[in-house]
């Protein structure tokens, strides 16, 4: 049986910078989506303890602005994305960086080898995922952490900061082609999301969230210890 794709890789290309910014900040200006993206990184290092000897990765990686940010922080930063285009805008953002590499994936993370990463995380991405390509995505998390380590993504719930977004794609929602629809936003619970991540062998060491918007942190379950019992 052939594999299912994860989605329509071309719904993720964008063939100009500004319909890069349209896609990833929706109505949000420039001048405030910059700073936006630096408060991400923070948070994000924050969530990691990120260290200098820390090797880490990140799935999806759109302009690469959060990467350029956490890159001087760690030993090692790779960018991983199925698009093609937001993956070589990336390239650029981060130039000078050396210690930043760029993976085009096509699956759920088949290119990273297993239990070579301190940290992970993901920005907007898991939002616009159903429910088991969430799965997929932190099983390959779990396979691609060292024991032990942590992760970190977001995703939204319909709430009072929320509920504007809910109603400009429900209302967008009969008129959509399907190329239209792996944009749209996905509504998860915080309880949904914390089990499908412990299917996925990931348990919960953080979680926050206020009006919609919500942050998880996760850790891969050390492997379980086989303990021999003597019989005399």
């Amino acid at each position: 049986m052939a594999r299912l794709s994860i989605y329509s890789m071309s719904a993720w290309e964008r063939s100009s910078e500004r319909d890069m910014q349209s896609y990833l900040a929706g109505d949000l200006p420039r001048d405030e989506y910059l700073p936006d993206r630096r408060r991400k990184a923070q948070l994000v290092r924050q969530l990691l303890s990120l260290a200098s000897d820390h090797s880490i990765f990140e799935i999806g990686s759109g302009e690469g602005l959060v990467a350029a940010a956490l890159a001087p922080h760690v030993k090692r930063l790779v960018c991983v994305d199925v698009s093609a285009s937001f993956l070589a805008k990336a390239h650029t953002t981060c130039q000078g960086l050396g210690n930043v590499e760029f993976c085009l994936s096509g699956g759920y993370l088949d290119d990273l080898p297993s239990a070579s990463y301190d940290r992970g995380y993901s920005w907007n991405v898991f939002v616009h995922l159903d429910a088991y390509q969430v799965f997929h995505y932190l099983r390959a998390v779990a396979r691609v952490l060292l024991p032990g380590a942590l992760f970190a993504f977001n995703f939204v719930s319909v709430g009072d900061q929320t509920i504007r977004h809910f109603r400009v794609f429900a209302d967008a929602y009969p008129s959509a082609s399907p190329q239209q629809l792996p944009g749209f936003l996905r509504w998860y619970e915080p309880e949904l999301m914390t089990a499908i991540a412990s299917e996925a062998g990931l348990s919960t060491v953080a979680a926050s969230g206020a009006g919609g918007g919500h942050v998880l942190a996760v850790r891969r379950c050390q492997p379980r210890t086989h303990v021999r019992h003597g019989t005399g």
